[in-house]
């Protein structure tokens, strides 16, 4: 299955909140907002603090914006590779993606225990909801069934607990996200 199919997914915005609570005595909740903008086309932005990717997969690049640094690397696209987000660990159970980010499946992974949760409503959006165990970990994803972005994603393990709560939305975003910011100077990729 290709990473994005051009136009085979609605144009949608999410605003998040990723809150880790390691499970050590005393820690505080750690909180970190992203957003991520898909266009019509399948154009795919993501947004953590002072960095952006965009990918464009007709076009079959990935760029990395520095937004202190001002600059871009245009690198190659080569599926499947999935943008990872600072602040948001990469899943223990391994095979896992991001869940439910732009309609991405989560391959199957060996051992895995998934559990269909059916349909519920949040945020005034239909979700499907799905529970992936395996050892000590459980992953609950909620996505809409709509606009297939998350709404809530809770993965639960000895680490503690990792939250990721979206407000996502079926609107269209402005075409110019998807574009260098002018001004910025191109890297040569690595």
């Amino acid at each position: 299955m290709p990473l994005f199919s051009s136009g085979s997914l609605p144009p949608a915005c999410a605003q998040c909140i990723n809150t880790l609570q390691l499970a050590a005595p005393g820690s505080l909740p750690q909180e970190s907002p992203w957003s991520l903008l898909r266009s019509a086309e399948g154009k795919l932005r993501l947004n953590f603090g002072n960095t952006s990717i965009i990918t464009d997969p007709v076009a079959g690049v990935r760029m990395y914006l520095d937004h202190l640094a001002q600059t871009v690397r245009i690198m190659p696209l080569t599926p499947p590779a999935t943008p990872a987000i600072p602040g948001m660990p990469q899943m223990a159970i391994p095979g896992f993606g991001l869940p439910g980010l732009a309609g991405l499946a989560i391959p199957a992974v060996p051992g895995a225990n998934v559990q269909n949760l059916g349909k519920s409503i949040m945020d005034g959006l239909e979700v499907l909801g799905k529970r992936y165990i395996s050892g000590a970990q459980t992953l609950e994803t909620w996505t809409s069934t709509k606009l297939q972005l998350p709404v809530l994603t809770t993965m639960t393990g000895s680490f503690g607990q990792q939250t990721c709560r979206c407000k996502t939305l079926p609107t269209p975003p402005d075409p110019s996200v998807f574009q260098i910011p002018p001004g910025y100077t191109q890297l040569p990729p690595r």
